[in-house]
């Protein structure tokens, strides 16, 4: 595949780029695969158009424009499920939920805190840090479900907040251990 990319940097025809989607989707040792093109040039309608006719298989996509977390790149995935047995509307709702935490999480955390006593020691604030950390952790419950599957993560050309180590962390995380395929638009 090394050919490929080399290839891919000096420019590549429609059908030689879908071409070497479908080499990827099929090699079960190709794991992430980066399209590198000019900003404009179609390079998410390519795979978009692509994935949704390649075996009628469904993928997950999130952008990473204007985001600053990896919590929030995850409620992004998680709302764009692109199954074409029907829509998610489920997934969609609870993760518009989450991003909306997330995005709030500061705020969350100012929340007035109920005290919560224990014994031996003085007490506990719970509110705020409570709600947070349930969506937390219900983000996570979700977002493993996603095992195997294909993820494209786009604009990453984009003035985006978002590191790139981050990304790049996340990215090792979801083929190593979720056993995800990455398409890096």
């Amino acid at each position: 595949m090394t050919e490929n990319i080399n290839k891919a940097n000096s420019g590549v025809s429609r059908e030689e780029a879908e071409n070497i989607l479908k080499k990827f989707l099929d090699n079960e040792n190709y794991k992430v695969l980066a399209v590198k093109g000019n900003l404009g040039v179609g390079k998410t309608h390519l795979v978009q158009s692509f994935l949704y006719k390649h075996k009628g298989e469904y993928y997950y996509y999130g952008s990473v424009f204007g985001i600053s977390s990896i919590e929030q790149l995850k409620s992004r995935i998680l709302a764009n499920n692109k199954n074409q047995a029907g829509s998610n509307s489920a997934n969609e709702f609870l993760a518009n939920i989450f991003e909306g935490f997330h995005r709030n999480s500061e705020r969350l955390q100012r929340t007035t805190k109920i005290d919560l006593p224990l014994p031996g020691q003085t007490s506990i604030p719970v509110v705020g840090s409570l709600i947070s950390m349930a969506g937390d952790l219900a983000l996570n419950i979700l977002f493993n479900g996603i095992k195997n599957s294909i993820i494209c993560i786009d604009d990453l050309e984009s003035k985006s907040k978002f590191p790139l180590d981050e990304l790049l962390g996340f990215v090792e995380y979801l083929v190593q251990e979720l056993k995800c395929k990455i398409i890096l638009i």
